[in-house]
């Protein structure tokens, strides 16, 4: 059996960041399947996917790392 859904995001800037959990989860309930594999994956050259623990203060040190690491144009 397969199940698929589709979330739609807006970033507003470099390093946005959004908490799926939420979401992922009511997808996963409302397929009906008890036991199997979820896949999350994005469309975009500029776009990533991590897992982390969302926590106070992820964003702003996200941030900062990133602009501190990554060329700018």
């Amino acid at each position: 059996m397969t199940y698929q859904q589709q979330i739609s995001l807006s970033a507003k800037g470099h390093g946005d960041m959004h908490d799926l959990t939420e979401q992922v989860a009511a997808i996963v309930n409302s397929s009906g399947i008890k036991t199997g594999l979820m896949h999350v994956f994005n469309v975009g050259s500029t776009a990533a996917l991590g897992t982390i623990e969302f926590e106070p203060g992820l964003q702003r040190f996200a941030g900062n790392f990133g602009q501190a690491h990554s060329a700018q144009p």
